[in-house]
């Protein structure tokens, strides 16, 4: 009976211009041999699509040669040395069963099935097989005895080539960096040995050039920011291979302050209109510490020889790259948080301790509060404790919402009880753009009552971030006194 074999070959140009030959024994070369040859240029098609390699199927064919031919050549294809026809090549790690005699009822079965289905099946192949439907089938015989057939090995004509990589190898599995933290203090610490930075209103971002052509931006949790921040990839570039700088991601505004509406705005984008964005107002990295440059670990090194190694790094790099002010003098950072409405608060650092991932004590946080004067516009929460609504007087000579207290004491209620037989229905919560309730439902009041509030950060130059602190009520105020132009002082 002839013997059939599957013979692929394919060729790689990154190894060589030689066909790499696969074989396959195919005892019976009827309806399971075209079984075999779609299923295996499936498999073949698939590994080279998962993997990403360029192999290109120059031949796939079906050929047909009787036992006594392939004894008496010895070869198959000119390429591999068949011995026996019991198992396939040892490049297809493993031998090939042999088929065994067919019952009369399996062989019916199998005669359908090439009637009704084999054109149909195989209709969508295209690949070059050739075989003979119409020879007559001889009688099935008992499978020789299993040998082995010697492997041939398919050496590349250029030794560099087979002892070079086909990729440079990268550092897939290293963990992102976990930024150290500050913890918030009521009031700067003192003495000689602290740092004071001042604390700008952005997102906390780590630019990582991990290898030449790989540059990521990560956020305090490890999210990847670069496809909002395509201005700062390029800047990462210009940073020395090896290189982990930590900082704070800001935008200005018209006036030189930060603009932390525009950052929420930014990754509210779709991504069609960030180069746009980019363009128009371009956002930088404010840096004020490095963990790694040129491959030199910094961790373990204290704050001032990092700054050493930051100041030399940053020199004229890029503009998107600036350093933050430092300074050693605790009346200076004072000023910073009484005179500067722009920043957030002050960092003060140890000048001596390394860089530890996590909130630790060497960096104390101190926020700057500023007052408000503002008018109470309703009611939200319990009644028994209350949330304040607030707002103030814009331009327009109406009042616009600013946002909300926390929960007031009952020390604090009794100004509000001769008008709580005022307050009118539940109204719907007040949405902003970033956050899920500025304002929860809520009852409106009468604008007759005038509080001191304490509070943080201002959004838009209009709204509230976080709920604000009370602090006492204003009965020498009326709700004319409380403008919107309180905020830009």
């Amino acid at each position: 009976m002839p013997a059939c074999y599957l013979v692929l070959a394919i060729t790689t140009d990154s190894l060589s211009s030689r066909p790499v030959t696969f074989a396959k024994k195919i005892v019976e070369p009827t309806f399971d041999a075209v079984v075999s040859l779609y299923f295996i240029s499936r498999v073949v098609t698939q590994f080279s699509s998962h993997f990403k390699l360029e192999l290109p199927l120059r031949a796939l064919t079906l050929i047909t040669h009787s036992h006594s031919a392939l004894a008496r050549r010895g070869t198959l294809g000119g390429t591999t040395r068949a011995r026996t026809s019991g198992r396939a090549d040892a490049r297809l790690n493993g031998p090939v069963k042999a088929v065994s005699r067919s019952s009369a009822k399996e062989k019916d079965g199998l005669h359908r099935l090439r009637s009704t289905h084999a054109n149909q099946r195989f209709s969508r192949y295209r690949g070059p097989v050739a075989f003979d439907q119409g020879a007559q089938k001889e009688p099935p015989r008992a499978p020789p005895p299993e040998q082995t057939m010697r492997p041939v090995i398919f050496k590349s004509s250029d030794p560099r080539r087979r002892a070079a990589p086909a990729y440079a190898p990268v550092p897939v599995l290293t963990p992102p960096p976990v930024p150290m933290l500050a913890q918030l203090a009521p009031r700067l610490p003192r003495g000689k040995a602290w740092l004071y930075e001042p604390k700008l209103d952005g997102f906390r971002g780590l630019l990582w050039r991990r290898t030449a052509s790989a540059v990521q931006l990560l956020s305090r949790n490890s999210r990847d920011l670069g496809p909002w921040f395509p201005e700062l990839i390029r800047a990462g570039q210009k940073l020395p291979v090896g290189t982990l700088i930590d900082g704070e991601i800001v935008i200005a505004d018209d006036e030189a302050c930060v603009d932390f509406a525009a950052l929420q705005v930014r990754l509210s984008s779709a991504r069609k209109q960030v180069p746009h964005a980019a363009f128009e107002r371009a956002a930088v990295l404010v840096v004020f510490d490095a963990l790694e440059i040129d491959g030199l670990p910094l961790v373990h090194e204290p704050l001032a020889v990092r700054r050493e190694h930051l100041e030399r790094l940053l020199e004229a790099l890029h503009p998107c790259l600036q350093l933050i002010d430092q300074t050693a003098d605790v009346d200076l950072a004072e000023d910073w948080l009484k005179l500067l409405p722009s920043i957030e608060g002050v960092v003060a650092k140890r000048a001596d301790r390394r860089y530890a991932s996590g909130r630790v004590r060497d960096w104390v946080k101190v926020k700057r509060y500023r007052t408000i004067d503002c008018i109470v516009i309703g009611l939200a929460g319990d009644l028994d404790a209350p949330k304040l609504v607030l707002g103030l007087r814009h331009p327009d000579n109406l009042a616009h919402h600013l946002g909300v207290s926390r929960v007031l004491h009952a020390a604090a209620l009794e100004p509000l009880a001769p008008l709580l037989h005022r307050l009118g229905p539940e109204e719907p919560a007040i949405r902003s753009r970033w956050q899920h309730d500025a304002v929860p439902p809520w009852r409106r009041l009468p604008p007759k009552l005038v509080c001191e509030i304490k509070a943080t950060t201002i959004d838009g130059g209009r709204w509230l971030r976080q709920p604000a602190t009370f602090i006492r009520w204003r009965p020498d105020l009326t709700p004319e006194d409380c403008l919107l132009d309180q905020l830009r002082q």
